[in-house]
Order: structure tokens, then C-alpha cells, then sequence
């Protein structure tokens, strides 16, 4: 237990000052992206944001900027830290439940932070005067309370780290071949949709899979779980030689 105690802080000693940093360079383009658009109207589209054309939302481009924080979070624990670790005597066990840990800590913090974002909006919204997309196909921050909100994107960031904690691994072990299969990959799934004829009944699927948020929320975790068991099942054998 000390051993997992001495890992987790060491795995989280920059935590706080980097999420801080995060939150405040996001929290900043939000509010002058949100005060520019107030100004000049919804004529104006500046900074990051999402929008369906009569509505908007600069909170909810967040989403996009912690899916990349989430691929930078991964890849540098295992780049920067699991080499010093092991030189050091901790075991990959003990490495790997730390990171488990730290992952649910971040995705904690941030599931918090972008939920008390994305409510204070709807406030901001009506003192600056533009129309607020309140529709994020997940949640609908005008009908849920904050609380199932935070529930979904607490899944939602789960997923999504345990995918970017096994690209992290798999980046670690295998370097730049892994980011080449990687890429083809990405491009042949890409192509591959863009192939496919445009099904209605497949849209429909999808938005009523969206809206029940029950299973929703159990795929999450599924896909959490499989994700960090996978993790696991690779990191085992991963040396030092990278």
C-alpha cells in the first residue's frame, strides 16, 4: 500500500498546476470568444465553438479540447514516467493502478469543472444576448439537472480515458509504428464510413440509443472496463526499451 501511495504521488505531483493551466487558458477563450460574439452579433463566428446555425455554445466546444488533453494526459504518463518508475523498482501492477487511480482523479475533476461550465453558461447566455445551444445529443443542459449531467460526462471522460491510456501504452512499446498503423487505420475507418450510402434509419438508431440514458451510461463503463483491462494485458510485458 505505501508502494501504491508513493507511485500515485509521483504520477500526480504536476496534476493540480497543469489542470489549472488547462482550465484557465480554456476558461479565458471561452469568455472572450462568448464577449466578442455578444458585441458583434451571431453574424460573428470566432473561437472555439459549436453551433447548429441558430444556437450556440463555447462551453460545449470544451468536449473537443478535453478529448485532446486526454491524448496528451496518456501519452506523457507512460512517455515521461513509466520508465523512471520502473528504473526505480516500482512493478507494473502497482504503476498501472496508480495510473487507474490518477485517470479517475482527472476524469473527476474535469466532468466536474466543464458540468459547472456548461450551467453558469446558461446564465452568462441571457446577460450577453445570444441564444444558447443547450442540446448535446448526450444531455440537454435546459431538461437534465446538473447532477445527471455530471453523471454522463463522469462516463462519458471514463471511456475516454481508458482509450487514451491504452494508446498511451501501446504508443510507449511500440513509438512511431504505433502511431503509423494508427494513422492508416484511422484512414481506412474514415474512408471506409465516408463509402457507406447515408442511412436515415441508422441516424434514428443512434438517437434512440443517445436518449436512453441507461444504457448509455452501461456501455460507458463497458467500454471503461475493457479499455483499462486491456491497458493491463499490455503493459505487463512492456520493458524499457523505449
Amino acid at each position: 500500500m505505501e508502494a501504491l501511495k508513493r507511485v500515485i504521488r509521483f504520477q500526480n505531483y504536476n496534476l493540480v498546476k497543469s489542470l489549472g493551466t488547462f482550465w484557465l487558458v480554456v476558461l479565458l477563450l471561452n469568455i472572450i470568444a462568448s464577449s466578442f460574439v455578444a458585441v458583434r452579433g451571431m453574424s460573428a463566428q470566432i473561437g472555439p465553438m459549436v453551433s447548429d446555425g441558430s444556437y450556440t455554445s463555447f462551453t460545449g466546444s470544451n468536449l473537443l479540447i478535453i478529448f485532446i488533453f486526454f491524448i496528451i494526459y496518456g501519452a506523457l504518463m507512460y512517455h515521461e514516467d513509466l520508465a523512471m518508475a520502473l528504473s526505480c523498482g516500482v512493478t507494473r501492477k502497482d504503476f498501472y493502478k496508480g495510473a487507474i487511480f490518477s485517470n479517475i482523479i482527472v476524469v473527476l475533476l474535469l466532468s466536474s469543472v466543464q458540468t459547472t461550465l456548461l450551467f453558469i453558461e446558461k446564465i452568462t447566455a441571457r446577460l450577453l444576448g445570444y441564444p444558447l445551444l443547450t442540446e448535446f445529443g448526450m444531455f440537454n443542459t435546459s431538461t437534465d439537472s446538473y447532477f445527471l449531467v455530471a453523471v454522463i460526462l463522469f462516463v462519458l471522460f471514463l471511456a475516454l480515458a481508458a482509450i487514451t491510456n491504452l494508446i498511451g501504452i501501446l504508443q510507449f512499446r511500440w513509438g512511431y509504428k504505433f502511431w503509423i498503423g494508427f494513422g492508416v487505420t484511422l484512414v481506412i475507418i474514415l474512408n471506409s464510413a465516408a463509402a457507406q450510402p447515408k442511412d436515415s434509419s441508422r441516424v434514428a438508431i443512434l438517437l434512440n440509443y443517445l436518449s436512453n440514458i441507461n444504457l448509455m451510461l452501461l456501455t460507458g463503463l463497458v467500454v471503461a472496463l475493457m479499455f483499462f483491462t486491456l491497458g493491463y494485458f499490455f503493459i505487463r510485458k512492456t520493458g524499457l526499451s523505449k
